[in-house]
């Protein structure tokens, strides 16, 4: 088994970098979106707290980029899958507090499908791929609700 873990290694290696790059490039257009909706909340007292959940996605991006580059090369599963768990989080909070800043539901879901690739990179073998797929349907289809 730990055989077939390292021969799947190395193509997943290349995502892993792409999509850690891929995150820490959405932080920062994600913190400057939701700074401007923070300040249009705060202005227009409407007690929406969306550039804040912004706020916050965008720090659950971040951690997920860096720990995508630095596990890269990993063939152990955790660091994949805190990475999925933080940015599924994004997507919750899209979800609940998104309000007037409408883009974060965009960035919720992208986060939501980086999950998933996250998720994937972690498993070695076609049973493991079946049920993160299960997995990661029946969080889409809960969240929708």
């Amino acid at each position: 088994m730990e055989d077939e873990g390292k021969n799947c290694e190395p193509k997943w290696v290349t995502a892993k970098l792409v999509l850690g790059i891929l995150s820490m490039v959405l932080f920062i257009i994600i913190l400057f979106q939701s700074c401007a909706a923070g300040i249009g909340n705060a202005l227009a007292n409407n007690g929406e707290i969306s550039g804040s959940a912004g706020f916050i996605a965008a720090l659950n991006l971040l951690t997920a980029g860096i720990i995508l580059v630095a596990a890269r090369k990993s063939i152990k599963k955790t660091p994949m899958i805190i990475c999925a768990i933080l940015l599924w989080l994004n997507y919750f909070y899209a979800k609940m507090f998104g309000g007037s800043y409408g883009d974060l539901v965009i960035w919720g879901f992208l986060s939501y499908v980086l999950g998933v690739f996250c998720l994937f990179s972690a498993m070695h073998s076609k049973k493991q791929y079946i049920i993160v797929g299960a997995i990661s349907a029946v969080y889409l289809v809960i969240a929708l609700i």
